[in-house]
């Protein structure tokens, strides 16, 4: 018996010490693999050697990776957050709103073009023809990655679910370069700074207290209605991946009006 106990407590102090200690080798590798491309300026010959990565695996599953880092189908699924109303939903918010002003700034500041807009087709697979004009950084990424990041710090995340969301939010953001629109260096800025906002997003939601968060809901609301919107408006985009597109589009439209029903239902509560 105490044999058992002491095993299970070694294997309990095993994957606390992944968790704990992951995260920062993850992105030390992540960012000397940067340091390195930019130091040797093998931005598009890493990118030339990674592209052709669908002729081995196919093109499929990259063109489903890539939707995963989609924003209508990441703040889709999330749009449920505001049902339950938990400090998830504060550090989503707080880390949306960061992530895109930092990628949407870097992107219309440093005006980097994309790898159609540089390379001639024929040297390089392109598999999504529509795209936004600029690439620094990956939008992609840096979505994927704040979701990973505010997932991995919830304090009852297991190790092995870490593992989980690395692994897939790089699978995300290697699927840019597969399908042939972003280079490496737009992936890798991406992503850490998905995760950096992440981080600062839990951190200033821990210091900071809100002293009416009810704006702060409705703020959230706006911005799901919004999504709901993109998902209806872009239907020809999910064309590949409606396994994805109608499941998201219909939980973003009950969460959205089971947040409609709490409200009114508590303003009839208050009033009587």
């Amino acid at each position: 018996m105490y044999g058992n106990e002491q095993g299970v407590d070694g294997r309990g102090m095993f994957l606390n010490g992944i968790k704990k200690n992951l995260e920062i080798y993850f992105f030390i590798t992540l960012l000397l693999f940067l340091v390195s491309i930019v130091a040797t300026s093998s931005n598009q010959p890493v990118f030339l050697f990674l592209n052709q990565v669908s002729v081995y695996t196919g093109e499929s599953i990259w063109k489903y990776f890539t939707h995963l880092g989609d924003a209508a189908i990441i703040f889709g699924l999330a749009s449920w957050l505001l049902v339950f109303k938990t400090e998830l939903l504060k550090n989503f918010i707080l880390g949306a709103i960061f992530t895109s002003l930092v990628v949407q700034g870097a992107k219309y500041g440093i005006t980097v073009e994309r790898p159609p807009g540089v390379l001639a087709p024929e040297v390089f697979i392109l598999l999504q023809e529509k795209m936004s004009f600029f690439s620094f950084p990956s939008g992609h990424s840096a979505a994927i990655f704040l979701i990973a990041c505010i997932l991995y710090y919830q304090p009852n995340t297991p190790a092995w679910l870490c593992v989980v969301l690395l692994t897939l939010a790089s699978l995300v953001a290697f699927s840019r370069v597969a399908v042939g629109v972003h280079w490496p260096i737009d992936v890798l800025t991406g992503a850490l700074v998905g995760w950096m906002m992440g981080v600062f997003s839990i951190y200033l939601n821990s210091k900071v207290s809100f002293a009416r968060q009810t704006w702060l809901y409705w703020l959230a609301f706006l911005l799901f209605a919004y999504v709901l919107y993109l998902l209806v408006d872009n239907q020809s985009v999910f064309h590949e991946v409606t396994f994805l597109y109608w499941p998201v589009l219909v939980l973003n439209a009950i969460a959205l009006l089971l947040f409609v029903y709490q409200q009114v239902k508590g303003f009839y509560k208050q009033g009587s």
